[in-house]
């Protein structure tokens, strides 16, 4: 069922709500069989920055890359929003975003299933080629609290980065959230992980998120900020 409320659109269907804010065009909550997932309204959102390391200092980083940090922490606004029904009962929801600071485009679209699964297909295109290198390219989202344990099949059970993952083998792990933060001397980027083919976020529920090939991720207890 899909319901419009002013700015707010609702898919409901057996055991689950997702809304959606037409504006920003966020996911701003999904329920399952009563239980939210998305803390305050933080839904998945473009995000092009990291926490800056040490090293980055060394060569001006913060200020030579800043325009992606600009885009990131942008109110987002939706450049278009629309929903597709498909003849297989599934409804597609696609919002794009402009950022003008490195004139970048990103297309998010979500693709709603009957049983409250969720699959998103991202498009994005660096139109500028004078713009500067991408620190990361993701989205971001915030759970609620009671979210404290991870299980995930890919690199592990130390950080690993792109440049050294080799020194961490594929398996599955499980730890502690809390437990993944590295005590770096001074608060930094740190508890990435590569080459995941699925990892669960759980408390007294689950979320779990599925790769089509494979992807990267941090999770921690603090907000990048």
């Amino acid at each position: 069922a899909q319901t419009e409320n002013g700015d707010k659109l609702l898919f409901s269907g057996k055991n689950f709500d997702i809304t959606f804010h037409k504006g920003s065009g966020l996911m701003t909550s999904y329920r399952y069989k009563g239980h939210e997932y998305i803390h305050e309204g933080f839904g998945l959102r473009p995000a092009f920055w990291r926490a800056p390391i040490d090293n980055d200092y060394g060569y001006n980083a913060p200020r030579l890359l800043g325009k992606w940090k600009e885009a990131s922490q942008q109110t987002p606004v939706a450049r278009s929003f629309s929903v597709e029904t498909n003849d297989d009962n599934t409804v597609r929801v696609i919002c794009q975003y402009s950022y003008p600071q490195t004139q970048a485009e990103w297309e998010i679209a979500y693709t709603l299933f009957g049983n409250g699964v969720v699959k998103i297909d991202n498009t994005f295109e660096p139109n500028d080629p004078k713009a500067p290198m991408i620190p990361r390219v993701g989205l971001r989202m915030q759970l609620p609290g009671d979210f404290t344990k991870l299980e995930y099949y890919g690199r592990g059970p130390g950080e690993n980065y792109i440049d050294r993952r080799t020194s961490c083998f594929i398996g599955k792990y499980q730890t502690e959230i809390a437990d993944l933060y590295e005590p770096y001397v001074r608060p930094q980027e740190n508890n990435h992980r590569t080459d995941i083919s699925w990892l669960a976020l759980s408390g007294e529920n689950t979320l779990l998120i599925v790769a089509d090939s494979l992807l990267e991720f941090n999770v921690s207890n603090y907000p990048l900020e």
